[in-house]
């Protein structure tokens, strides 16, 4: 615990209290060691930088959903009511895009551990979906008869072509 290793203190004291159910702190210790050991991490909105009207606010959101239900256990997230809180602390200084320095230096001044924060620059959207296209194609061959006259041949060929969107 005294090195920073966090995590494999938390191990021991779980370890030990398997043995012996209340073994002297080790419960209070487990508990810090956890504590100590878990990152607090913001996921603010992205700032969009392209073309393409894209909502900063909803990636933003969507990383922190998908990323909250995976159950990590060594990482607890900003709640999203006060990531809004701090970026509107940010635009009441009077820029409604603010610089990363700033972001950073708010995180820090929070207690996050870590800051997942970008930039838009490029979307590409196809909107089809996954499908298979159906073609046909008659090909044409010259042949000879029996009599050695050119003799046109058509046959059709089906084919299926498997189309991915993304």
């Amino acid at each position: 615990f005294k090195q920073g290793q966090f995590r494999e203190a938390l191990a021991e004291f779980e370890q030990s209290q398997k043995f012996v159910d209340g073994y002297k702190d080790a419960p209070e210790w487990a508990k810090r060691a956890y504590e100590e050991s878990v990152q607090y991490v913001g996921v603010f909105p992205f700032q969009n930088r392209s073309d393409f009207v894209a909502d900063g606010y909803f990636i933003a959101s969507e990383i922190l959903a998908r990323a909250s239900s995976a159950n990590l256990k060594f990482v607890d997230f900003l709640p999203e009511a006060s990531m809004n809180a701090m970026v509107s602390k940010l635009r009441r200084q009077g820029r409604d895009r603010f610089l990363e320095v700033e972001l950073l230096d708010l995180a820090r001044k929070e207690g996050l551990d870590a800051v997942i924060w970008g930039k838009i620059r490029n979307v590409r959207v196809d909107d089809k979906p996954e499908s298979f296209g159906e073609y046909e194609h008659d090909k044409t061959t010259t042949v000879k008869d029996s009599a050695g006259n050119d003799v046109e041949e058509i046959t059709t060929i089906f084919y299926r072509e498997y189309f991915r969107s993304r």
